[in-house]
């Protein structure tokens, strides 16, 4: 980085604030991994630059092809399927690099409009020392820079299970695309825990949510950092083996399931409804068929003068003795 600084051209204080910067980066760097995440506020403090400055410079470094941005950074505000509200700011994440002899961009809005004649641009992922089998970092996110450069990772459905070697590979890496902790393993570490899992037909998106969730639907809490990745996938895979040590059945195969019993309770009860609206029905047109027959049977029948007279009569003729006492006795005491 101290050559590309050098090669620019920049004046002596932009090339000693670029500098100062990079070693600040370096010293905080994990030299197993080639990480550095230091935060911009400890740069602030370390360096006595402005924020603005600081950040300048960071983003120089990136596009000159120095840093390799692994974790561009985010709030619980603007990552809510990332991070909890009152978590911890995630700081911007780099991976040291080697880059390219020949480039050099400069922060025109700080140091003119053209500070140096051959001021150029390189386009992300190239030279960025990063080979196709390169497992020193995990495949990066779509959204942040790539690091084996455009078109060149495949992108596994999540929906699908993958059987063959070189398809569980894709899907890990679009596993790793997608949690930020998986991005700490290579691969074919990843691929080497899973594969049990995707032996027994889970997809990726069932890896993803038993990564945050247990089998009865509980959700895991993020109390600190993680800083065994390998240890800590087994263990959140761990919720998902049964007593034997097998792997459970997925939570697609369990959706799946209830949405079948959900299918067939719902095709019985509509089957029972059927029925009995049927037989309503078959009763209904019974019932009136037998009162039309009645009613026209009554209607047709000829009518007897004689014995409607009688009954005419009948029901206009005086009370009988025994209910005289009561109609007197009723009069008597309304009288009174």
């Amino acid at each position: 980085m101290r050559k590309l600084i050098d090669a620019a051209g920049f004046r002596a204080d932009a090339r000693r604030n670029a500098t100062h910067l990079a070693e600040l980066i370096a010293g905080h760097a994990d030299w197993r991994t080639m990480r550095s995440r230091p935060g911009m506020a400890l740069l602030q403090e370390l360096s006595g630059l402005s924020r603005t400055t600081v950040q300048t410079w960071c983003r120089w470094m990136e596009r000159a092809g120095g840093l390799l941005v692994v974790e561009e950074g985010t709030t619980p505000r603007y990552a809510p399927d990332r991070l909890r509200p009152g978590d911890a700011n995630l700081a911007r994440e780099w991976h040291l690099v080697t880059p390219a002899p020949a480039i050099s961009w400069a922060p025109t809005h700080a140091y003119g409009e053209n500070p140096f004649p051959g001021a150029c641009e390189v386009l992300s992922g190239a030279g960025d020392g990063q080979g196709d089998e390169d497992r020193r970092s995990a495949p990066d996110s779509s959204q942040l820079g790539p690091v084996r450069g455009p078109g060149q990772q495949a992108v596994w459905p999540l929906g699908r299970n993958p059987q063959r070697r070189r398809d569980m590979l894709t899907a890990v890496q679009t596993l790793q695309r997608r949690h930020m902790v998986l991005r700490w393993l290579s691969a074919r570490r990843c691929r080497s825990i899973l594969r049990p899992w995707f032996r027994s037909h889970w997809t990726v998106a069932d890896v993803l949510y038993a990564l945050e969730s247990a089998p009865d639907g509980t959700e895991h809490w993020h109390a600190d950092r993680v800083r065994d990745p390998a240890g800590w996938l087994e263990h959140r895979m761990g919720f998902w083996l049964d007593a034997a040590g097998a792997p459970m059945p997925p939570r697609s195969a369990m959706l799946a399931g209830r949405a079948a019993e959900h299918r067939a309770r719902v095709a019985r009860d509509r089957a029972e409804r059927a029925a009995l609206g049927a037989g309503r029905s078959a009763d209904y047109a019974g019932r009136a068929a037998a009162a039309r027959a009645g009613l026209l049977a009554k209607l047709r029948a000829p009518r007897d003068p004689a014995s409607g007279t009688a009954t005419q009569a009948a029901s206009r003729a005086p009370a009988s003795e025994n209910s005289r006492p009561t109609t007197s006795l009723l009069t008597v005491n309304i009288g009174y």
